[in-house]
């Protein structure tokens, strides 16, 4: 990561990460339309879930576990992208924070400095 990072720029990294999610969203969408499915189904799909675990309701069927677990692992992709888009803000601001404390740091050495000078003519 280290060698992809020295060699990518922010610009292209956010790219990219943007560019993966818009095909881990074309390809939600895909599988869900392959089982006849859109993102309205998900629900019932997690009330289903919930329900098979306390014994209220029959258990779901194998291909209805098989499509929550393949959609549960995109949602968590899609929140790790999403975590690391918020990481590289993050890091962007303390970037620029950092910056901003050099140039009050400068601009406070400059003004010791004037006053030394000052009181060194006097």
């Amino acid at each position: 990561m280290t060698n992809y990072i020295n060699t990518h720029s922010q610009t292209d990294i956010d790219t990219e990460y943007q560019n993966m999610m818009v095909h881990l969203e074309v390809a939600q969408r895909k599988l869900l339309a392959k089982y006849g499915m859109n993102n309205t189904d998900i629900p019932a799909l997690m009330w289903k879930l919930m329900f098979s675990f306390d014994g209220n309701l029959p258990e779901m069927s194998r291909e209805d576990e098989r499509r929550f677990l393949i959609y549960s692992a995109m949602l968590e992709m899609k929140k790790n992208i999403e975590a690391v888009e918020k990481s590289n803000r993050a890091n962007d601001e303390v970037v620029d924070l950092l910056c901003e404390i050099n140039q009050l740091q400068n601009h406070i050495e400059y003004l010791v400095d004037g006053q030394n000078f000052a009181r060194w003519e006097s």
